[in-house]
């Protein structure tokens, strides 16, 4: 019987190179795309059929991975979508992080990638975000909308919940992203443990970083790549080679590290508010020793 495993969340916490560590395993089957968004849709007949068609080798007998970061804070019902599609042969992986820390890194990253993204002020962004929120708000533009959706995202607990009452704490992974940073190998053996994987795999393994937040030189060159990497992603996921050669180029053309200020004591304290009661309640879930921030209040 096949076995699935969701990366569900959150933006912003590495999962995009976690989803890059498991898919080079021998016993992985990777999505086609990293992100399916197939339980995001409004279709009525989702099947677990359709569902492996998403995948590299839809008839594998292997451990089926894909990373969806919106799977956590959507309100279409997802949890539910997954229980009755998948079933209970399912383990889902939250990478969770400081939300303030989160949206900051978010704010930062398409800042700096994106035409489409109108704040230069991090303030102005958390002001849009709360009258969006509230329903005073109301923007035109998608990629907008999902822009101003990130900050409620980063209440974690409201989503959780939901996920632990359909699956149960044993189906259902609430992982560091602090822990990550500290020790890439460590976190993937421990994934490894988690879902039945062999960790030997990794013993000589590059733990690169992907999807870093990063700068350009060239905004325009930068549209044109991302465009490239969009169309052919099916492709440069089958090869590998080709895709690190490119990238390889493309960093050195174009790509710079973005270094970028604290988050202002104002801004901090606002969103330690706003945040405050659902970190309360995440605790309820997670340990001091991988999630200090959600102790330390």
């Amino acid at each position: 019987m096949a076995k699935f495993v969701i990366i569900g969340g959150a933006p912003k916490t590495g999962t995009s190179s976690v989803f890059k560590y498991l898919s080079d395993h021998r016993d992985i089957n990777p999505s086609k795309v990293k992100e399916t968004g197939f339980f995001l849709s409004d279709d009525a007949t989702l099947s677990i059929e359709s569902y492996k068609e998403q995948f590299t080798l839809p008839d594998a007998d292997k451990i089926f991975l894909e990373a969806s970061t919106a799977y956590l804070g959507s309100s279409k019902n997802v949890p539910e979508k997954i229980r009755e599609t998948l079933g209970n042969n399912v383990n889902i992986i939250f990478i969770l992080r400081d939300p303030i820390e989160r949206l900051y890194s978010y704010f930062w990253y398409r800042k700096s990638i994106s035409k489409d993204f109108k704040y230069d002020k991090f303030y102005d962004f958390i002001s849009d975000s709360l009258d969006f929120e509230n329903g005073k708000y109301i923007p035109v533009n998608g990629s907008h909308i999902h822009d101003l959706s990130v900050m409620s995202r980063g209440k974690y607990s409201n989503f959780i919940s939901r996920y632990i009452d359909l699956f149960g704490d044993k189906n259902i992974f609430l992982l560091s992203y602090e822990d990550l940073l500290k020790s890439p190998s460590s976190f993937v053996e421990n994934i490894c443990h988690l879902i039945g994987l062999d960790d030997s795999y990794y013993k000589n393994y590059d733990f690169r970083r992907f999807n870093e937040t990063m700068s350009f030189h060239s905004r325009y060159l930068h549209y044109f790549a991302d465009a490239i990497n969009s169309k052919f992603e099916v492709f440069l996921r089958r090869n590998d080679n080709i895709k690190s050669m490119l990238k390889t180029v493309y960093k050195k053309l174009n790509l710079k590290k973005v270094g970028y200020p604290e988050v202002s004591e104002a801004d901090r304290e606002l969103l330690t508010a706003y945040y405050d009661a659902s970190i309360l309640d995440l605790a309820e879930y997670v340990d001091k020793g991988s999630f200090p921030w959600a102790f330390d209040r």
